[in-house]
């Protein structure tokens, strides 16, 4: 089970988000953020969304040439 930050992560920049953790904090008395772990997931998910790019570009380019070739 991943830790709550890797859900957290996708919140942060919701204009909601002070009052969602106000009210999970309520409800989980032993709750603190772990900031490093928040900023692990969030690099991880634009890393993530990078090779997806790269990924696609390439597949792209790829079948691209091959049309070319064709």
């Amino acid at each position: 089970m991943a830790p709550v930050e890797a859900d957290l992560m996708c919140l942060v920049d919701e204009p909601y988000y002070a009052e969602f953790l106000s009210i999970y904090q309520k409800n989980h008395k032993n709750f603190a953020i772990n900031p490093d772990a928040l900023q692990f997931y969030q690099v991880r998910r634009k890393l993530e969304d990078v090779w997806e790019f790269i990924e696609n570009f390439y597949l792209t380019n790829k079948m691209h040439k091959k049309e070319l070739i064709s």
